[in-house]
């Protein structure tokens, strides 16, 4: 059977790739502003020329790595609850268990979106695409509880973009107290479902 040729597209894209999941390693395990180009092309099998070719910096590389890593939890939560999801609360606790026991969601992570949140606070310009980007991870979220409504047949009395908000902000609070208590980190993930599945009681209803 012929192999198929990558076409230029595909083969950019499979580099970038590449390059993300190994600025997502070198980050996380030595944080921003210590890793380098040369660590993170090395990590991924390039050169510093491929880094530069394809993101131009440092700094768009952390945007990607971000924006990746929320792909990463859509992508758990729908496979968990393709496998025990079939109502509101039942969807709520699968997607919770999948969002607070992520391995990309360590400590070392937290502590990386706090740099960009940092790194973006200093920087006007970085605080405008971190904004947007935030807004385009709380669409694909809102997108994702519509869908996910909808498979169900169940109808969503509260707007989904509203409820994507509160449990990006609710979790991300949660995982930060989890990560700097890590005595009481079972709790705060305990709380994490507890919000899972207030808001789908609110988004269904109360015969939910």
């Amino acid at each position: 059977m012929p192999v198929e040729r990558l076409t230029p597209e595909r083969r950019r894209q499979l580099t970038r790739d590449a390059l993300v999941a190994a600025a997502a390693e070198v980050f996380t395990a030595k944080g921003f502003h210590a890793a380098s180009l040369d660590e993170i092309a090395d990590a991924a099998g390039f050169t510093r020329g491929a880094i530069y070719s394809n993101f131009g910096s440092k700094e768009e590389l952390l945007f990607a790595v971000y924006d990746r890593l929320d792909d990463m939890s859509l992508a758990g939560m729908a496979d968990a609850m393709d496998e025990r999801g079939g109502d509101p609360v039942e969807d709520a606790t699968a997607a919770a268990e999948v969002w607070s026991g992520l391995l990309g969601r360590s400590r070392e992570v937290i502590a990386l979106s706090l740099e960009l949140r940092l790194y973006a606070l200093r920087n006007p310009e970085a605080r405008g695409r971190l904004v947007k980007l935030e807004q385009q991870a709380t669409d694909k979220l809102a997108a994702f509880i519509e869908d996910t409504f909808a498979r169900q047949g169940t109808q969503l009395r509260a707007p989904a973009k509203q409820l994507a908000e509160i449990g990006r902000a609710g979790v991300n609070g949660l995982e930060e107290a989890a990560a700097v208590d890590e005595e009481n980190a079972a709790h705060y993930r305990e709380l994490i479902q507890t919000l899972f599945v207030l808001l789908a009681r609110a988004a269904a209803g109360s015969d939910a």
